[in-house]
């Protein structure tokens, strides 16, 4: 071979072989940090997001930390680099949010906008572990997440996350190793069996969030300061960066947070379908809905708009009064191995870290119309049964 041709061949071999040996030999980082924040009139409003977001900047990404931040839905925002009409992604840096791309004004409560979000930021940052994050209204097993004030404000449904991070899954055969709600209400045990298949721990309050909400300076940092932190020791150090930060703004109530391991629910949903299978039977009888139903008022109580209360005391309560205490105490056991972290919030002192859906009070025409959503559930067949008989049934007692 003369001297040009093993010139130029050296030439050409170099430059199409280099790049993809280079990519090779790259390593994974250590963590990325996906946040899909909903902006909704918490941001319009108050600047919550925004203010979030600066925490974000606090910290920002490191050589092997990607802190990786979708925006949209609100009207407006605080933040002047964020754009109302279109939805953003962006690469948190320190001090600084980096553009990466617009993706056009689509609704961010819908199910392929979680989709999309989530495919690209795996296959755009990939590493060793994965933490999702979902920054947004938080209403409970039956109202669901979100609030996409573009677009009706009408939230995303349980089935609706969970069919939105599924096809995500089939698309990158990846599951996260902490999958967390910065927001309220969404520590339910349904929330938790819909995502058992797509990560290995969730944290989330059982309640109210104080409008603070996360500490993500303190959180990002955790990760930057120890980046072969195990998930499990993350979502420990996201939920005391919370609960200082409230303390320090004088908040004194909402303090609760879970942490719950998601291979572990299963267990729990089983044991409460085997409950359930005397709840049905009880809810037949001449004197069964009453006591039922004066379980569930005596028992640690979330309710408000949600009708959420602690499962495992509702449990307790319920096994006692329709004699089914063997079934209740096996739900209240597995509960307890599921949910590896319970902070527990000051009023609500027998809280175990995990609720359920069950309605309280007597607006039963609401009470029918949420028992159809709540059949839509990945969960207990017999349980969304008595949900639904429960909810169609007369209240025609006092107490």
């Amino acid at each position: 071979m003369n001297l040009i041709k093993w010139i130029v061949v050296s030439v050409i071999s170099v430059a199409f072989f280099q790049p993809a040996s280079a990519a090779l030999l790259k390593e994974k980082d250590d963590y990325t940090i996906l946040v899909y924040m909903i902006g909704s009139d918490m941001e319009s409003d108050f600047h919550m997001a925004s203010d979030d977001i600066q925490e974000m900047m606090d910290a920002g990404s490191s050589s092997n930390v990607n802190v990786v931040l979708q925006t949209g839905g609100a009207k407006k925002w605080a933040n002047p680099s964020i754009s109302h009409k279109v939805n953003q992604r962006w690469k948190v840096e320190h001090q600084k949010l980096a553009p990466l791309e617009n993706i056009g004004k689509t609704n961010m409560d819908s199910p392929g906008s979680v989709t999309d979000f989530i495919t690209w930021g795996v296959k755009t940052y990939p590493a060793k572990k994965y933490v999702l994050i979902f920054w947004g209204h938080g209403l409970g097993s039956v109202d669901g997440y979100g609030g996409d004030e573009n677009f009706g404000n009408k939230k995303m449904k349980i089935s609706e996350l969970q069919s939105g991070i599924k096809k995500a899954y089939e698309h990158t055969k990846q599951k996260f190793d902490l999958i967390g709600f910065d927001n309220c209400k969404m520590a339910g045990i349904e929330t938790a069996y819909a995502l058992r298949d797509y990560g290995k721990y969730m944290l989330a309050s059982v309640d109210y969030t104080n409008q603070n909400g996360w500490d993500y300076k303190y959180a990002l940092q955790s990760v930057q300061d120890d980046p072969s932190i195990n998930p499990k020791e993350l979502g420990r150090e996201i939920a005391a960066g919370y609960i200082q930060q409230s303390k320090e703004n004088g908040e004194t109530e909402d303090l609760q947070q879970s942490l719950i391991q998601l291979n572990r629910v299963k267990d729990a949903v089983d044991a409460l379908d085997r409950l359930s299978l005397s709840m049905n039977r009880a809810l037949k009888e001449p004197d069964g809905k009453r006591l039922l139903h004066y379980a569930r008022l005596a028992a640690e109580d979330y309710a408000d708009e949600s009708d959420m209360v602690d499962l495992a005391d509702l449990s307790s309560l319920i096994g006692q009064q329709i004699g089914a205490e063997k079934e209740a105490k096996e739900v209240v056991k597995s509960v307890k191995k599921a949910v590896i972290m319970n902070i527990k919030s000051p009023e609500h002192p027998r809280g175990s870290g995990m609720s359920v859906y069950y309605p309280a009070r007597d607006n039963q025409k609401r009470f029918a119309e949420k028992s159809k959503i709540y059949n839509l559930l990945d969960f207990s067949g017999r349980y969304q049964t008595f949900i639904k008989d429960y909810s169609h049934s007369a209240f025609n007692f006092d107490l």
